[in-house]
């Protein structure tokens, strides 16, 4: 397998249980709004269905918990979320509903992470943290309106602004079983896979947004055997509106522009991977479904176009590869007008190609071409 196939066969195991990043997660202010968002569900609907599935997952999560925590607890045929769990649903539901402010809100969060022991005996800080972050990027990934995602980036980036917790209490917290120990009066750290500080560092956040735009959720999953290929079409769909929204949000984030030694610069950081699926081959399996990530890229364009351009190719953090289409070109990690040209060129035979999905995908194609013509013009 190629560097470039690698990326689009990334699988995010979402059914991990709360708290835990799956072991296979790494391999599978006033700002100017854009003209139009590129999803497509109604608010209402999608809101409310969001909330019931939430509910639903709370359920299952919280029955999990219980079992393992004791294995001898009988099964419940309709597992019920805990009362912490609704606490915890009410303050997203409240901020994204628009009687409370994210600023708010993430105190909100705040609090309940850190009684979470005293209320619910199945939770400890870090567990409690991690249902915290699970809501979160599941919003970003289902919530399809603009105004919701914009909640959802500003509420992070109050979170990311929180000041650090420390252990108040006169008994060590310790965690995985031991393996962390935070002694009374030190900075609470949470077992991760990146970085550790609560709130300053929010734990595992990098690896779950690096996760979701390096394009799991594009489905590259091929289904098989005669009278399917509505269900593909379906599963391909599916996969194109998650990916447009968790990049919406992305993008919604890195236009607020956080300190490169915050950890919300990986939003920009990993931004190059949704445009590295336009930069490869049709052969690749980049190439493959780059008709799938045209509203993402123009979501990019459209809102953090000159934050790209700022940033460009992370190569420094990152190991990125230029694409087999790009690199006979100069390649190159630069946002220059070349690359922001080649850019444009791409997009504008996805629309020629008659591979897109959607008029959606179609119109986002004219707008990612005028917001490069926009970039293009300020460098001269």
């Amino acid at each position: 397998m190629s560097t470039d196939d690698v990326v689009a066969c990334h699988v995010v195991c979402e059914s991990c249980t709360v708290g835990n990043v799956c072991s296979a997660f790494f391999t599978h202010s006033l700002l100017p709004q854009p003209r139009k968002s590129y999803n497509r569900f109604p608010t209402t609907t999608m809101t409310e269905a969001w909330k019931e599935g939430q509910l639903q997952s709370l359920a299952i999560a919280y029955e999990v918990r219980q079992r393992e925590l004791d294995s001898f607890l009988d099964l419940v045929e309709f597992p019920a979320p805990a009362s912490s769990h609704i606490a915890l649903l009410r303050i997203y539901t409240d901020v994204l509903d628009g009687t409370d402010t994210p600023p708010a809100a993430a105190k909100r969060l705040n609090e309940w992470v850190v009684s979470a022991p005293d209320n619910d005996t199945t939770h400890d800080i870090s567990y409690a943290y991690h249902e915290v972050l699970r809501m979160l990027f599941t919003g970003a990934r289902e919530l399809s309106s603009q105004k919701h995602l914009k909640i959802l980036a500003d509420l992070t980036v109050e979170l990311a602004n929180l000041p650090n917790v420390y252990n108040t209490t006169d008994t060590p917290m310790e965690f995985e079983g031991g393996d962390i120990v935070v002694q009374p009066g030190e900075r609470i750290k949470l077992p991760c896979l990146t970085r550790r500080e609560l709130w300053s560092s929010l734990p595992d956040f990098v690896g779950y947004m690096r996760g979701d735009l390096y394009g799991p959720s594009l489905g590259c999953n091929v289904v098989t055997g005669i009278g399917h290929a509505d269900e593909q079409r379906r599963l391909h769909r599916e996969g194109e509106d998650k990916y447009t929204n968790v990049n919406t949000y992305a993008a919604l984030i890195a236009q607020q522009r956080p300190p490169k030694e915050s950890p919300l610069s990986c939003c920009v950081d990993n931004a190059f991977a949704v445009f590295a699926y336009i930069e490869h081959g049709q052969d690749t399996n980049y190439g493959r479904h780059a008709h799938l990530v045209v509203r993402a890229v123009a979501a990019w364009l459209t809102i953090a176009g000159e934050e790209l351009v700022a940033a460009g190719s992370p190569t420094r953090k990152y190991s990125y590869s230029p694409g087999s289409s790009w690199e006979p070109e100069g390649g190159g990690n630069t946002v220059n007008v070349k690359r922001l040209q080649f850019w444009k060129d791409a997009v504008q035979q996805l629309r020629e190609s008659r591979r897109l999905s959607s008029q959606e995908a179609v119109n986002a194609t004219v707008d990612a071409a005028a917001a490069i013509d926009r970039l293009i013009a300020v460098q001269g």
